[in-house]
């Protein structure tokens, strides 16, 4: 009775709510936003660790469903290949590389969007990533971030007695953790990039749907994940930002 009991909630509520981690809706949220404030009629859109497309074919969807004769040229950044096969049979434009080590495959301020949803919590490499965003965004492009929320309510919990936070398991495939501030003040150094925008998502615990965006909306900071918008606003290296500090690990320099 008990196993049934626990099955009926799984696959009524949980496998829903748990895609609300990925924000979806944010991201496009975020991307037109963007595209109708400049009144673009031509988008350039990488997606970094594309997965299975979700996001870029999401936001596809939404930009043309409003605007037939926008032209939209879609990139993507993946290694698995059943991924790349996928995007390619959708169009996009799929490159295998190693983000923490190789240059991206694009023109210096070649994209108007790029999307890094739940991708850089697997990543050491923040400042070569984000030397490379700086280069191939344009000027007052933006950079969708989604990150898993170290201090959401029920990591505090876990914290609080004792436990590992779930986002930083030792045996998982997260190596980093972010607070939204913290995040901020990362990227925000040198005065490269400002966060214009912080959206929280998947509200651990309450099990209606409604409710729970209801919740994630009223307390952003508590929530699983946290979504940001990078709006791009001078070119340089961010990677030189280590020339002013010992950080005591050896972060990677591109090799000149």
């Amino acid at each position: 009775m008990i196993k049934s009991i626990k099955s009926i909630i799984k696959n009524r509520y949980w496998n829903k709510l748990i895609e609300l981690q990925y924000g979806r809706d944010i991201v496009v949220l975020f991307a037109q936003e963007y595209v109708n404030s400049r009144m673009l009629n031509e988008v350039s859109i990488l997606d970094i660790g594309l997965g299975k497309s979700t996001d870029i074919l999401n936001i596809k969807n939404s930009l043309c469903q409003n605007n037939e004769n926008l032209q939209l040229n879609m990139y993507g950044l993946e290694f698995y290949e059943p991924n790349i096969i996928h995007a390619k049979k959708n169009g996009i434009s799929v490159h295998s590389f190693d983000l923490e080590r190789d240059k991206m495959p694009f023109e210096d301020g070649s994209m108007d969007i790029i999307v890094m949803n739940q991708v850089l919590e697997h990543t050491k490499e923040w400042y070569y990533i984000f030397k490379e965003v700086n280069r191939v965004l344009k000027k007052d492009g933006i950079c969708i971030v989604g990150l898993p929320n170290l201090v959401s309510w029920h990591e505090r919990v876990r914290l609080f007695l004792g436990k590992h936070p779930n986002c930083l398991d030792a045996k998982g495939p997260h190596i980093r953790g972010i607070v939204a501030k913290n995040f901020i003040d990362f990227v925000e150094q040198k005065g490269l990039f400002k966060s214009s925008k912080v959206h929280g998502r998947y509200f651990y615990g309450i099990l209606n749907y409604k409710a729970n965006l209801f919740f994630s909306k009223l307390f952003p900071t508590l929530c699983v994940s946290t979504f940001f918008v990078l709006r791009k606003i001078k070119d340089d290296d961010f990677s030189k930002i280590l020339d002013d500090k010992f950080l005591e690990t050896n972060f990677y320099r591109e090799k000149k």
